[in-house]
């Protein structure tokens, strides 16, 4: 009889100790954003996949924060067990914004047993595209596509190698363009026809950069820009 009391007993702490390791959520780095399709100059939707991917989802907890390149905020508001941040606005489409979510679920476990404690912080810019045919459309996206960062176990820190795609605004261009990035960069920037004439060629050494484009002639021109890790290649439409 007390062989079976300690076989029943060890069974339960198998059992306790299998629920307390249930797996409900994927990594932060796994999780991203994305805008959606219907998106325009006044309103914007952004589709988050923790949603979708942690459960329970009703206990899923969204901090969404919008800035400007001045540190002004834009927009703030708390999402419960809902994938889709959606709202109207009035925000130039020159700006570039800085958007910051803190995605939270205490109820979620990942495989090391931590909870969701994930942070996202990225940039939009409003981003001029091409259909099939060649016609062109602009849309807000995404700029460097970050994943989360899990706050349990680097405290926000990013890591500092990642390449970051730089910033070209406006798009469409009629003087200054400017070229940006998030840190010092050394590179050569180059400006060619379609057809793949050069037509400026610069060496950046800084955070930006300020093309006059004023005395090249309408239409479409390609902006190449050389790292020492990356090549970054972006049309740009001359008014």
């Amino acid at each position: 009889m007390k062989r079976l009391l300690v076989t029943i007993c060890f069974v339960l702490a198998l059992i306790q100790a299998s629920c307390a390791q249930v797996i409900t959520a994927l990594p932060c780095d796994q999780l991203e954003m994305s805008i959606n399709v219907g998106s325009d100059s006044t309103s914007i939707s952004i589709y988050h996949s923790g949603q979708y991917l942690t459960h329970p989802q009703a206990q899923n907890n969204f901090d969404w924060e919008f800035t400007d390149q001045q540190g002004n905020v834009l927009n703030q508001f708390n999402i419960v067990n809902n994938a889709f941040a959606n709202f109207s606005m009035n925000w130039s489409t020159n700006d570039t914004i800085d958007v910051k979510v803190h995605f939270v679920n205490d109820s979620a476990f990942l495989a090391n047993g931590n909870s969701i404690n994930c942070l996202f912080e990225d940039q939009i810019h409003w981003k001029l595209n091409y259909y099939p045919n060649g016609n062109p459309y602009w849309r807000w996206e995404f700029i460097h596509n970050n994943t989360g960062i899990d706050l349990n176990n680097s405290n926000g820190i990013a890591d500092q190698n990642t390449f970051f795609e730089p910033q070209l605004f406006p798009n469409p261009v009629s003087d200054m363009l400017h070229i940006a990035f998030v840190k010092n960069q050394e590179a050569r920037v180059q400006i060619l026809t379609l057809s793949g004439q050069k037509v400026e060629e610069i060496e950046l050494n800084g955070e930006a950069l300020d093309l006059d484009l004023s005395a090249l002639k309408t239409g479409f021109y390609l902006v190449k820009i050389q790292t020492a890790s990356a090549l970054y290649q972006e049309k740009v439409y001359k008014m």
